[in-house]
């Protein structure tokens, strides 16, 4: 992956995305991404799906560039932080932080765990 990453950035740096972009217009570049992804999974579309999850893996690779870092160090991070996190399941199969159940800030699929 390490090796993917650094041909995206290089790509990135080669079309002048890293040079005349922001991470904020890139933020817009990512959702508008996202969007194309979830459409193809609402469309059963899954050879599709994987394209845009790549489009939006790059976008993101981008971002991470452009504070200075990385989408390795970035994974890294959250990774470490979720594996110390306790939390539950809900019913549809979503992680909730038990700091979320506990407050109650949580969408209606999981409100069986808190009452």
């Amino acid at each position: 992956m390490k090796q993917t990453l650094n041909e995206v950035i290089q790509w990135a740096e080669e079309v002048g995305i890293i040079e005349h972009s922001t991470e904020f217009r890139q933020t817009l570049k990512v959702s508008e991404e996202w969007g194309e992804f979830c459409r193809c999974l609402f469309d059963n579309r899954r050879e599709d799906a994987k394209i845009e999850l790549g489009d939006v893996t790059i976008v993101c690779a981008i971002i991470a560039k452009l504070m200075g870092t990385d989408l390795e160090e970035c994974m890294r991070r959250a990774l470490e932080k979720n594996k110390s996190r306790k939390g539950k399941i809900s019913k549809h199969g979503n992680y909730i932080k038990e700091e979320d159940i506990k407050i109650g800030k949580c969408s209606e699929d999981v409100k069986w765990l808190i009452h």
